[in-house]
């Protein structure tokens, strides 16, 4: 399922579920933006423009690196536990594949409803439970605390047992809660 019902507010020629291999002229499909521009869509939700430091599996959960918002290149790679324990981090997810080196959107929250297509990888995950990475998946979540802290604002509108896409709303701008526990 695409998104339904979401579109783009603040920068118009945004397309969520659009990659981009270049964005120096070479990729002649590119509109042209910044890395680390953020758009507002039609919902109230944030979309962050940011370079896939290694290949993003559709409907990851990503971080995006401190080390990359120092220097100004919005790398994101998948999270993982670790990413997660060392304090707050610009999370989102991303709706389409984006291979390394190439560039889209993260969806950073709020927003996601029944019927939206906001979709997250998630296993055994409750639904409206309090949500953690995956241990051993990167960029795929469950409700099971390993001590790595709560993506806030994070819930399936499903429950899940096998690893699976489903959508999610986020109540919030997604960051992670190092203080929080199940």
């Amino acid at each position: 399922m695409a998104l339904s019902g979401i579109f783009p507010v603040t920068i118009a020629q945004a397309q969520f579920e659009q990659t981009y291999t270049a964005i120096n002229g070479d990729d002649k499909s590119f509109p042209g933006w910044k890395l680390g521009d953020v758009c507002i869509d039609n919902l109230g939700g944030q979309w962050i423009f940011v370079k896939a430091g290694e290949l993003l599996t559709q409907y990851s959960l990503c971080v995006v690196l401190n080390s990359s918002l120092e220097d100004g290149t919005y790398v994101a790679n998948m999270v993982e536990a670790a990413d997660i324990a060392t304090g707050p981090k610009i999370l989102g997810v991303n709706q389409v594949a984006i291979a390394s080196g190439s560039y889209g959107w993260l969806h950073r929250g709020p927003g996601g409803r029944y019927g939206s297509g906001l979709k997250i990888r998630a296993e055994n995950a409750t639904k409206g439970a309090l949500l953690h990475p995956l241990s051993g998946t990167a960029g795929a979540v469950d409700d099971a605390n390993v001590d790595e802290g709560v993506i806030a604002g994070l819930q399936t509108l499903v429950t899940t047992t096998t690893l699976t896409a489903v959508e999610y709303i986020a109540t919030t701008i997604l960051t992670c809660n190092l203080t929080e526990v199940d």
